[in-house]
C-alpha cells in the first residue's frame, strides 16, 4: 500500500476516524478477518447474510490495526456511509493522484494490494 495517514485515508473517504492507527507500506486491506496479518485495515462489509461488523474483534484480534466501518467498533476506525463506496473513492484517488506523479505501471501495482470484494461475485 501506499503511505498515507489515518487523517489522510479518513479525508479521502469522506469518513470520520475514531481514534488512530499506524499504517505502513506494507499494510493491506483485507474484508475477510481470517485473512487479516498484523497491521492490516479490516472493512466490515455488511452483505446479504454476513455483517462484517460482527467480526471486527476478530480482525482486531489477529492484527487489524484499523476498520473501516458503517458505524463506530471496538478500536481504531474510520467511519463511512457506505464501506465498498469509501474503499472505491480511495481506489480513484490512488489511481489518479499517485498516476501522474509515478507514471501508470506504479500505479497499477500499487493498487493491486487493495483487496475488494465484489458482491456480486
Amino acid at each position: 500500500m501506499i503511505q498515507i495517514s489515518t487523517n489522510e485515508l479518513s479525508s479521502i473517504m469522506n469518513g470520520t476516524l475514531i481514534g488512530s492507527a499506524d499504517l505502513t507500506s506494507s499494510t493491506e486491506f483485507q474484508f475477510d478477518s481470517r485473512a487479516i496479518n498484523k497491521g492490516d485495515v479490516f472493512l466490515a462489509l455488511k452483505g446479504e447474510t454476513v455483517d462484517g461488523h460482527d467480526f471486527v474483534d476478530d480482525a482486531r484480534n489477529r492484527g487489524a490495526v484499523l476498520t473501516i466501518a458503517t458505524k463506530s467498533v471496538n478500536g481504531a476506525c474510520i467511519v463511512v456511509d457506505d464501506v465498498l463506496t469509501a474503499i472505491g473513492t480511495f481506489a480513484s484517488y490512488v489511481r489518479v493522484e499517485l498516476g501522474g506523479k509515478y507514471g501508470r505501471d506504479s500505479s497499477f501495482s500499487r493498487l493491486s494490494s487493495l483487496h475488494v470484494v465484489d458482491r456480486n461475485a
